[in-house]
């Protein structure tokens, strides 16, 4: 029993625990307050992916200037002017951008030209210098070659011997069988017959060689384009990460200024509400007596005719006989209960509707954000 209630008083509090981070996920919560977290990720992506950039850029330039420079000297050259270049397109789009938001896009055209320049040109410099660089990474002409000369050592080593010891027999028979430069003659010509088998056993191994190494060159051949078909994919993906890369640069660019917008808006909006009269006309008071007051008058009475039953009981007093105890206190209820769901549903529009504007005190007392509070105050006010 004891092990059971331990159990059950863990799972409640692990439950406890979860309802605490669910309430926190779907709260309504401000602009900086939903995208804050993405603004960390935009400024790493700012400070860092350009590097990326640069590194790539640096290849292509590099290899210009060392027509021109020592080897570390252009690289050094190519860094620092990639450096300004991606520095000054960072500070380009980030004029764009704010003058897009701004609505001034249209006076703005040769900052967006400019803009565009050096987002365009980055992207070229670090697409040419990622070609470049997969280029000179290239080995697979020499990996494929250091494989194949293993093999085409193993063939010259199987076949040189035995065409050595094959013509060499040929070669001492026909010296122990001729006669001053002539095979020894016999009428079935078995001396000839033979020294010819002995020279046709080393051509056959000679062309067995000669074919061997023929298979191997082709074998080469196809296993170097199944490589470089390979390494095409590995060069062609490098590629798309290169334009990736200069894609985010430019989306953290915008998010940050996007980010600063959202909460400009939002702090906008409060500062108008906060600024603007309240004008409530003799027609209204009406309503909002009826929306926002009368039903807490109601609420109270119910809780005064409580007290009174509870009361009269203590003292032996009975309540009339048309309307017995029990009537009452469900009666009492009920208007409790419709009186509480209404005020949980519509606390919010009786507050707008009873003129309250303040926007701090309505998203406190209501926990919603300001976007939402000001579309209910657009939609009730």
């Amino acid at each position: 029993m004891k092990t059971n209630l331990l159990k059950l008083w863990k799972s409640a509090r692990e439950a406890s625990d979860h309802l605490s981070f669910a309430k926190e996920r779907f709260r309504e919560k401000n602009a900086f307050e939903t995208l804050k977290s993405f603004r960390i990720s935009a400024l790493l992506s700012q400070i860092f992916l350009p590097l990326f950039s640069i590194l790539t850029g640096t290849f292509a330039l590099a290899t210009i200037f060392n027509v021109f420079f020592e080897l570390w000297l252009a690289f050094v050259v190519t860094i620092i002017l990639l450096a300004l270049w991606e520095r000054v397109k960072c500070l380009l789009l980030l004029k764009t951008f704010e003058q897009f938001y701004k609505s001034a896009f249209k006076t703005s055209v040769p900052l967006f030209v400019a803009a565009l320049f050096f987002a365009t040109g980055s992207i070229y410099l670090s697409i040419s210098g990622a070609w470049e660089l997969s280029k000179k990474m290239d080995n697979t002409a020499i990996n494929v070659e250091k494989s194949i000369v293993h093999e085409k050592d193993s063939i010259i080593t199987f076949f040189d011997p035995k065409i050595k010891d094959a013509k060499l027999a040929a070669e001492n028979y026909f010296q122990q069988n001729s006669y001053q430069g002539v095979i020894t003659y016999s009428r079935d010509g078995k001396f000839a017959e033979y020294y010819k088998d002995l020279s046709k056993r080393a051509i056959n191994f000679e062309n067995q060689k000669e074919f061997a190494i023929k298979t191997l060159e082709f074998k080469k051949q196809e296993l170097l384009k199944s490589e470089k078909k390979d390494y095409k994919k590995f060069t062609y993906s490098f590629l798309g990460i290169t334009i990736l890369v200069e894609f985010l640069i430019i989306l953290a660019n915008w998010f940050l200024v996007y980010f600063d917008f959202s909460i400009y808006s939002e702090n906008a909006i409060v500062e108008n509400a906060l600024s603007s009269k309240v004008d409530i006309s003799p027609e209204n008071l009406l309503e909002i007596f009826q929306a926002y007051f009368l039903p807490r008058i109601v609420n109270s009475q119910g809780q005064i005719n409580e007290s009174f039953v509870n009361t009269n009981k203590k003292i032996g007093f009975q309540p009339p006989a048309t309307k017995s105890a029990t009537n009452q206190e469900e009666t009492r209820k009920n208007q409790e209960k419709g009186s509480v769901a209404d005020l949980s549903d519509n606390d919010i529009i009786q507050d707008i509707k009873a003129g309250i504007r303040d926007y701090r005190l309505l998203m406190r007392r209501h926990k919603v954000n300001v976007l939402t509070l000001n579309k209910l105050i657009e939609d009730h006010g």
